[in-house]
């Protein structure tokens, strides 16, 4: 035993430090968690709502098939770092237009996506939302988002947590 021949004092400080360190490590832990569900949360909502305003303004564009407006619509995302792909699907199934134009990871499904989301929070985020124009479905807008912002905050939560300790 490491405090066998340790003064009482020692040994009490030694018992201290052990009860803090066990409770502080999982609260942490905790933060640490919540904090990467709620990023994980927050890019998902955001690219709900890029996908829902694209998709309102591409609805006249699928519905009068002018690839021109589509496209502008669709470059728009090329701000957006986490974006990997955007695609306007049509109701017969095929892509209207694509972003990027290579259509890299598009095989992606939403059942995989979920499920790959029980076991890591850092796969590939894929949204899709209805495109209407008067009320009638004209089409989708689908994007899939990459988690290197989540990565990049749990990357300064794990620094900070060993700052700590």
């Amino acid at each position: 035993m490491i405090l066998k021949n340790a003064s009482i004092k020692r040994k009490l400080e030694g018992i201290i430090l052990i009860t803090v360190a066990a409770v502080l490590l999982p609260c942490i832990l905790l933060f640490m968690w919540l904090e990467i569900v709620s990023a994980r949360d927050d890019s998902i909502d955001r690219l709900q709502s890029l996908a829902d305003v694209l998709g309102s303004n591409s609805s006249a564009a699928l519905a009068f098939q002018d690839k021109t407006v589509a496209k502008e619509v669709i470059s728009s995302l090329s701000s957006q770092d986490d974006v990997v792909w955007a695609g306007i699907e049509q109701l017969n199934g095929e892509y209207f237009i694509e972003y990027p134009t290579n259509g890299i990871p598009r095989e992606v499904t939403q059942e995989q996506s979920a499920l790959l989301s029980l076991f890591s929070l850092f796969d590939m985020i894929k949204v899709r939302e209805p495109i209407l124009l008067d009320g009638s479905h004209v089409g989708d807008f689908i994007i899939i988002g990459d988690m290197t912002r989540l990565y990049n905050s749990l990357i300064q939560q794990v620094v900070i947590g060993l700052g700590i300790f």
